[in-house]
């Protein structure tokens, strides 16, 4: 691929539009995408000074994705979290964090911290709490806390089962209990 045509076009792109934080954002996620992580991470920054008080919190989320993908969850953290911190009971921003905290193997607060969010009755999209739920998941599977993963995997799969992650959730479930078999009485062991 020819990256500097691709960068060419993304700055005629930008330039095209100043101020506005959308061609950013989608410079910034393409750069990701190709490997260019430094080049992500200006242009991120960059939208991270276009921050304005309404939907800010998207800038934030921006800036974190490409921070995660350059191999950096912690950093991605704290961009996760100022977004949560604008728009606490938007799923996005809890979703990112839950991620950005598990690949930063921070299992616990991801249990502690989602559980916490869910007994407070979110109004979440059901692929919205779909996601969380899978995220909660892989952390209590991490921590090998089978039942909350199984309840969690159980109830991602249950809300949203066109979900993309339906699936994975689905395939993590421990097979269904079977009911136990009555013994037979003596003398009916061969009979049915």
């Amino acid at each position: 691929m020819d990256l500097p045509g691709v960068w060419e076009a993304q700055d005629a792109m930008l330039a095209a539009a100043p101020g506005d934080p959308r061609p950013l954002a989608d410079a910034a996620f393409q750069a990701s995408r190709l490997g260019a992580h430094d080049r992500a991470e200006a242009l991120a920054t960059a939208l991270a000074g276009m921050e304005e008080e309404e939907g800010g919190e998207m800038v934030w989320i921006v800036r974190g994705r490409v921070r995660l993908a350059a191999g950096r969850p912690l950093d991605a953290l704290d961009d996760f979290t100022r977004a949560h911190r604008l728009a606490p009971g938007w799923e996005t921003a809890v979703y990112w964090r839950a991620v950005a905290l598990g690949e930063g193997g921070r299992h616990e607060e991801v249990v502690a911290w989602v559980s916490s969010l869910l007994g407070e009755a979110p109004s979440w999209s059901r692929r919205g709490a779909a996601a969380i739920l899978y995220r909660l998941g892989l952390s209590a599977e991490a921590l090998s806390d089978r039942d909350t993963a199984s309840e969690a995997f159980r109830r991602a799969a249950l809300l949203d089962p066109r979900h993309p992650l339906y699936e994975e959730a689905s395939r993590r479930l421990p097979p269904p209990a079977q009911e136990p078999r009555e013994a037979p009485a003596p003398g009916e062991e061969g009979v049915r």
